[in-house]
């Protein structure tokens, strides 16, 4: 609705805002991305093990997972608001899970060729 020339937030977008903002969903993230580096250097040290391709995926979709729910929170608009103050990270979120989804791409046309985005 319009109230005054501005426009009234809905309350359940509030609320996913307030949530994907809060400091535990950011810490978990944050603890994702953390575990994801390790795998990846764990990948380059013991490329025989046949569950990184599982766990990459576990993780990137989980990595979409937040970027669809942040997407959902903020609009499609204000997300990819250069203006904004989050739209640095915003891109780079993007483009990772963008380059990941990629990689699951190819991987799932052509066959496993090593070395994984997510």
């Amino acid at each position: 609705g319009i109230e005054g020339g501005m426009s009234v937030r809905p309350l359940w977008r509030t609320n996913l805002s307030d949530f994907v903002e809060s400091a535990p969903f950011q810490g978990f993230m944050a603890v994702l991305i953390m575990l994801n580096a390790i795998l990846l250097g764990l990948e380059t040290d013991l490329p025989e093990l046949e569950t990184w391709d599982m766990m990459e995926n576990a993780l990137l979709a989980i990595f979409l997972s937040e970027l669809v729910l942040k997407i959902i929170a903020v609009g499609l608009k204000d997300y990819f608001d250069c203006s904004g103050a989050e739209f640095t990270w915003n891109i780079f979120d993007f483009s990772i899970v963008g380059l990941g989804l990629i990689d699951f791409g190819m991987d799932s046309l052509f066959g496993r060729s090593g070395g994984g985005v997510a």
